[in-house]
């Protein structure tokens, strides 16, 4: 989330995004709600079953204060982590 917030560079509280994710393209999409929004399009460095497996522990202790060796890494724990995600 902190990469998108930097890439529409979200100055005050008001503005507010939507993202998707497309799963025939593979791509997120991040749609800032203005006036004159920005649309920005982002995708996987690396397959997700590839991320969530190789850096589960990097990216289960930025999204959750505690885990287990049975918590899963999602799609949306990905996202939020950000640093597996490159704007195109």
């Amino acid at each position: 989330m902190q990469k998108i917030l930097e890439d529409i560079e979200l100055g005050d509280e008001e503005n507010t995004f939507d993202i998707s994710f497309n799963f025939d393209s593979k791509l997120f999409i991040a749609v800032e709600n203005s006036v004159e929004p920005k649309k920005l399009f982002y995708k996987l460095t690396d397959t997700e079953e590839n991320i969530a497996t190789n850096h589960r522990e990097e990216i289960l202790e930025y999204c959750l204060a505690s885990f287990t060796k049975e918590d899963t890494v999602g799609l949306g724990d990905i996202f939020l982590h950000g640093k597996y995600i490159k704007q195109l």
